[in-house]
């Protein structure tokens, strides 16, 4: 049996256009449940890395590498923190534990920057907002990973806000990420049914649980927390008073929280305090719906 149009749900001529433009592609079935006792397991840390000094990276390196996350979310918004340097304790980072390492496109403005480091190859990348300067938008990363455990392919997106009180910018961040996430056809080619795939998304928002930017970011994500009232508060990290750092999933699927902490203290026997102005957020997810 043909394939059909996704446009007009024929075996018309753009039907089997699309089939010669995307015959590499991989067929995946995006409508799935799992039994608990069976579902894929993601681990996931999210850490803003502000002030992280050259004399500390590999020790952090030490301390990410017992975490044995699945993808690690690496961001900064700080004024001390160059993009440049930035980019290189990715790089190290994700060298010294063998992790494979992503950075969006540099922005002309504003002092954030994020990247990506993943126990599996990363195979398409989209970079959103390092061209719109008139909103000072803050970057946006999108990462396509193939993970084993996984039915399909997973979108990671990454951000970091500017430490401000701007509103009307950060609002305008959600919804080029909203825009992003649910549709199918823009200039994003890199990624092909991004609407259709599992999406996580995490970064320094600054702005609490409780605030106006997670609450805009509710109407398609949901916010990963505890069913335990646990203390999410993750700056500053020497006497931590407000949760800036966060992990969230798109509404297309549904998650089991099986864990979520803020890594604090002498985890692992590492000094976090020490590493960041903040502290990381380290959860494992089950996926029961996709």
């Amino acid at each position: 049996m043909p394939k059909l149009c996704r446009i007009c749900n024929t075996a018309c001529v753009c039907a089997f256009t699309f089939i010669a433009s995307a015959s590499a592609e991989t067929y995946f079935n995006y409508n799935q449940t799992y039994d608990l006792s069976t579902a894929p397991e993601l681990k996931i840390v999210t850490y803003a890395i502000d002030n992280l000094k050259a004399d500390k990276i590999g020790t952090l390196a030490s301390g990410l590498y017992l975490l044995d996350a699945d993808v690690i979310a690496l961001n900064e918004s700080s004024e001390n923190m160059t993009s440049e340097y930035f980019s290189e304790a990715v790089k190290e980072l994700s060298r010294l534990i063998n992790y494979s390492y992503v950075l969006s496109d540099k922005t002309d403005t504003g002092n954030c920057s994020v990247g990506l480091i993943s126990r599996y190859p990363i195979y398409n990348v989209v970079s959103l907002n390092y061209q719109d300067v008139s909103q000072h938008l803050p970057p946006i990363l999108c990462a396509e990973v193939k993970l084993p455990q996984f039915d399909s392919p997973v979108l990671f997106l990454n951000t970091a806000f500017e430490n401000n009180e701007d509103l009307e910018s950060k609002i305008a961040a959600i919804r080029s990420i909203n825009d992003f996430v649910k549709n199918p056809y823009d200039n994003s080619n890199a990624i092909t049914d991004k609407d259709l795939k599992i999406k996580i998304l995490t970064g320094n928002f600054n702005d609490t649980a409780n605030g106006p930017v997670l609450y805009e970011l509710s109407r398609y994500f949901n916010l990963v927390d505890s069913q335990n009232n646990e203390d999410f508060r993750t700056y500053p990290a020497l006497n931590p008073a407000l949760d800036l750092s966060h992990i969230l999933t798109y509404r297309g699927q549904v998650w089991k929280t099986t864990a979520i902490t803020v890594i604090k203290g002498n985890h692992g026997h590492m000094p976090w305090q020490e590493f960041s102005s903040h502290l990381p957020i380290f959860a494992t997810l089950k996926l029961i719906e996709q």
